[in-house]
């Protein structure tokens, strides 16, 4: 019996001994960043159908377990959609802490130093931070992202900044503002909690160099020269836009091509034929002819187009141009107008 319990005594301390090592070692493994960069990317990659990790890499990796979390430099290559993305941080820092007397949590994470780079993207040194408090009745996210550089889609913005707000509801990025051109641009995205991902778009222009945008879309800002300022406010669901519109002005001295300008006369009443040989000489000399007051408006979003108005003083011809423009979808994005422009262009020459 003696024997009995001493070998159940035994065998009792040796099964906790290994429990307690492989826990040890579990820990260990948790702890260490190699755990992390082999098999991070294999979880997301299982869960979800949009992003594909193929590469992972950490620098200094210091896991503790009051919930803080730090890594310097990290490296991810990832696809989105199919689109590749190469991104690089840091540092990254996330920490749970307690607040208002420990009686909810909140979750603070910290980006520094980002840098991301895809086709249609590219990011340089960004820093963001975020609070997200999951059980507090209003489940409420703050935080604010600065960038030094962002490109998305060719255009251009520098030293940029945004506050973020959110609750269950919806989340806000507030107070957008940056240089842009020349100029300034701010505006605010409101994304709502909804499973068509619903969004609302608000942007304001000001005071920006038209001949610099030539950079993000030659050939319809090489159209124009001026000062360019103007609203603009979208919303939709997804990739569809439900409602548009926009008022754009150069309300001071600018220029339009006379390429351009000959085009849109087709929009108005015959005009006298000096008027045309006014316009043909500049067409030839590929011009531009002075005007003022310009402005530009979206009056009505349609499910074949768009129904814009323009309108502007010009010197040479001396007329005043005002017309309603229907923008069929599927001519705009044939480039209808610009394909009538350059045929106008090459008979003038």
């Amino acid at each position: 019996m003696k024997t009995f319990l001493k070998n159940l005594i035994i065998g009792i301390l040796i099964f906790f001994i290994v429990i307690a090592i492989g826990i040890g070692i579990f820990i260990y493994q948790v702890k260490s960043k190699s755990f992390w960069e082999k098999n991070l990317p294999g979880w997301v990659n299982a869960k979800s159908d949009h992003i594909t990790i193929k590469n992972l890499e950490f620098g200094q990796f210091d896991l503790q377990w009051r919930g803080r979390l730090d890594i310097d430099e990290v490296k991810i290559q990832c696809d989105v959609d199919g689109v590749a993305y190469d991104v690089k941080l840091n540092e990254v820092l996330a920490d749970l802490r307690d607040f208002q007397d420990q009686t909810y949590m909140q979750l603070y994470l910290a980006l520094s130093g980002v840098q991301l780079k895809s086709l249609s993207y590219e990011i340089k040194d960004m820093n963001f931070n975020l609070h997200y408090q999951p059980h507090t009745p209003e489940e409420s996210i703050y935080g604010t992202m600065e960038a030094k550089h962002l490109k998305a889609f060719g255009y251009v913005f520098d030293q940029l900044s945004v506050d973020v707000l959110g609750d269950s509801k919806s989340l806000q990025f507030k107070d957008l503002k940056s240089n842009f051109y020349d100029g300034q641009f701010t505006g605010e995205i409101v994304l709502e909690n909804d499973p068509n991902l619903a969004y609302i778009i608000k942007a304001h222009l000001e005071d920006v160099d038209i001949k610099r945008l030539e950079s993000a879309n030659e050939k319809l800002f090489s159209m124009f020269r001026g000062r360019l300022h103007g609203e603009m406010s979208l919303s939709g669901q997804e990739r569809d836009i439900t409602t548009l519109k926009a008022s754009l002005s150069i309300p001071k001295e600018g220029q339009i091509r006379a390429v351009l300008f000959k085009t849109l006369l087709s929009y108005i009443e015959p005009i006298p034929g000096l008027f045309l040989d006014e316009l043909d000489i500049l067409v030839k000399q590929d011009a531009y002819s002075n005007v003022k007051d310009l402005n530009f408006s979206i009056q009505e979003l349609t499910e074949t187009g768009l129904l814009s108005s323009l309108a502007f003083k010009a010197e040479v011809p001396n007329l005043n141009f005002n017309a309603t423009i229907p923008i069929n979808w599927s001519e705009f994005r044939t480039t209808n107008i610009l394909k009538q422009i350059l045929v106008s262009r090459e008979k003038g020459k």
